[in-house]
């Protein structure tokens, strides 16, 4: 709506829907213990926080909430689980690639929590205020979602007493632990560097010739291809934002281009990264 950060985050624990400590709620933290948990029901492994990507949302400016609307798109903390076979595995930041002579590798899953520009007009970007949702994409089904307010008193307590109920009803029945009742497949994450997505990159640059031309031969040199460009005006000064979408990438493909990049003595402040999803 508009507002800073802090005073956004203020209203949140005022109204209840932000703890007085909100590490958890902007860290991502608790975003990620949901995901596992969701991990464990719907790939049947044990729930671990380890190996998941998790960023938060406190670095998020106003300014890029106001590109990304201009761009079409709105931001959003998504987890987003994937389960990847052996052959769809990526290979040293190349999508599909096999390992050499053909075999397929144990399936692994892609975990991850960041803010994420989606576009306005998917299922997602319409959850707003204290919504959360939950999207299922299944092979025959297609896409599923589920929605509910996911935060305030009476939320809240509705879940915690239905937790109640379920675990005293397993015990009422003798069984003792609810939840591993099955064997846990092993399966483990995709390492965070083989994780691909299409990137936003906001670069703070001086306004001068020539300074996109070596931004995008950092990104080509490193396998990363742009598809867009849109420049606003100087916002102060000499300096000006420019914002790049990328094609999809590797992050190691992009965490390397910007450590190039961000050295280059035209480019004035670290660069603003944020993974697109369609």
């Amino acid at each position: 709506q508009g507002s800073s950060f802090d005073v956004a985050l203020k209203e949140a624990q005022r109204q209840g829907y932000a703890e007085q400590d909100p590490t958890m709620d902007i860290e991502g933290i608790d975003a990620a213990q949901k995901l596992a948990l969701l991990i464990s029901l719907g790939f049947g492994i044990a729930p671990q926080v380890k190996g998941i990507l998790v960023e938060g949302i406190r670095s998020l400016t106003r300014l890029d909430i106001e590109f990304a609307t201009k761009l079409g798109y709105v931001v959003k903390l998504l987890a987003i689980a994937k389960l990847h076979d052996g052959f769809n595995r990526p290979q040293s930041g190349v999508a599909g690639a096999t390992p050499a002579g053909g075999a397929a590798r144990a399936p692994v899953i892609e975990a991850r929590v960041h803010p994420t520009m989606i576009p306005k007009n998917h299922p997602l970007g319409k959850i707003h205020g204290v919504f959360n949702a939950i999207l299922l994409n299944g092979d025959a089904v297609g896409d599923v979602m589920f929605w509910g307010r996911g935060a305030g008193m009476m939320p809240t307590a509705s879940a915690v007493v239905s937790d109640v109920g379920l675990v005293a009803h397993f015990l009422s029945q003798g069984v003792k632990a609810p939840l591993i009742q099955h064997p846990w497949k092993e399966l483990s994450y995709l390492p965070a560097d083989e994780l691909q997505s299409e990137f936003y990159l906001r670069f703070s640059v001086v306004d001068e010739p020539g300074v996109m031309a070596q931004i995008a031969t950092v990104l080509g040199k490193r396998g990363s291809s742009i598809a867009s460009i849109y420049q606003q005006e100087r916002d102060e000064g000499n300096k000006v934002p420019v914002v790049v979408m990328t094609h999809e990438a590797a992050e190691k493909q992009i965490r390397q281009a910007l450590q190039e990049i961000d050295k280059l003595k035209k480019v004035l402040d670290k660069t603003v990264v944020i993974r697109l999803e369609r």
